[in-house]
């Protein structure tokens, strides 16, 4: 009598290569998958290929969008951060203010340059930053309700029009 763990295991075992022989077109080593005729019969005209989609590359799926132009109106984008209380921590031009908040402008190197609208509609509305961390607990969180999304890319918009390399001594307890 055989042993019931090898016979499970004979029995995946004859299960995968039918449907590996499944999946790979049953071991037909022929370039097109057209049936072979019978023994004798003239041979079949070779039919066009059948385009097959190509896989993304991988710079199509691990790509993070690139920042571009926002969105918004970057002029009613000012008027709607000084009107939201942005500037109260940020500054009038978004370039930090220290202790109390963080460079938000476009600059590459003490801003935030590199985020995309997304990121900032995190930042806002979650209170995390564009690799999803927390951000200090002093960061005010909007909701839609209270800042809506044309306004949302407006003020971003405004910040990304700015640029400085000030960069403000951070909030106790944020950026230790």
């Amino acid at each position: 009598m055989q042993n019931p763990v090898s016979t499970i295991i004979s029995s995946a075992l004859v299960l995968g290569t039918i449907v590996l022989m499944t999946a790979c077109g049953g071991g037909d080593s022929s370039d097109d998958n057209t049936p072979a005729g019978p023994t004798g019969s003239q041979p079949s005209q070779p039919s066009s290929p059948t385009p097959t989609p190509s896989a993304p590359t991988p710079s199509t799926t691990t790509s993070t969008p690139t920042p571009g132009p926002a969105a918004g109106d970057a002029t009613q984008g000012k008027a709607d951060f000084n009107s939201t209380g942005c500037a109260v921590c940020h500054g009038a031009n978004a370039d930090g203010i220290a202790s109390t908040g963080p460079n938000i402008t476009g600059s590459m190197t003490a801003g935030i340059g590199s985020w995309t609208l997304d990121d900032f509609t995190k930042a806002v509305r979650l209170g995390t930053d564009d690799e999803g961390m927390q951000l200090c607990a002093n960061m005010l969180k909007y909701n839609a309700g209270l800042l809506s999304d044309a306004k949302l890319a407006n003020i971003f918009a405004f910040v990304q029009s700015q640029s400085s390399e000030n960069m403000p001594t951070p909030a106790a307890g944020c950026g230790d």
